[in-house]
């Protein structure tokens, strides 16, 4: 576990610059053709793949973004303990189960909107922008509810946010390989 705040930045910031590069390192050599091919009957293309993670970034990037920017600064913040909220510590252990899980209905794929890839690295790179504009902000006390169960009394905090987005992210950058390498 992370003992501050701005020990948790220092990692999500470095992970999530890792599956970026990586996921433009994958993809951008592929062709539309082979973004479109799937490996298997039933399994996703390396483009539907991007589509999902960039219908769900889509989601959870404008609450969060909300948050942050309507907070008032805290130099203190990074120091301080940051703790996951109990429905953010379940949804992260979810999402970094390895065996397949079926995405909600709002976020299976369609047909992947002309250039996914770099639509999807665009959005990304704003994620990340908005996680460098938290890095002072109080994480604990910053509050949304989880975008596709709205009707659910609990919260998450913008540090489950985050690392939920990086945890997704890096769950499908193992598919996207997968994926690749079957072409």
């Amino acid at each position: 576990m992370f003992a501050t705040q701005g020990e948790l930045h220092e990692r999500l910031t470095a992970d999530m610059a890792a599956n970026h590069e990586r996921i433009a390192t994958l993809c951008r050599p592929l062709d539309a053709r082979q973004l479109e091919r799937r490996p298997a009957e039933g399994s996703w293309s390396v483009g539907e793949v991007l589509e999902h993670l960039l219908v769900a970034n889509e989601l959870f990037l404008a609450p969060v973004a909300a948050l942050v920017q309507a907070a008032p600064r805290d130099p203190a913040a990074p120091s301080r303990p940051w703790r996951p909220t109990r429905l953010g510590a379940f949804f992260l252990r979810t999402v970094e189960r390895p065996k397949p899980l079926a995405a909600p209905r709002a976020l299976r794929p369609q047909t992947p909107r002309p250039d996914v890839l770099e639509n999807y690295l665009a959005f990304d790179a704003r994620f990340a922008s908005v996680l460098v504009d938290a890095a002072d902000r109080d994480w604990n006390k910053l509050r949304f509810a989880p975008p596709l169960t709205k009707w659910v009394p609990l919260r998450f905090n913008a540090g489950d946010g985050f690392r939920f987005h990086a945890a997704h992210v890096r769950r499908h950058l193992a598919q996207i390989e997968r994926a690749a390498a079957a072409l």
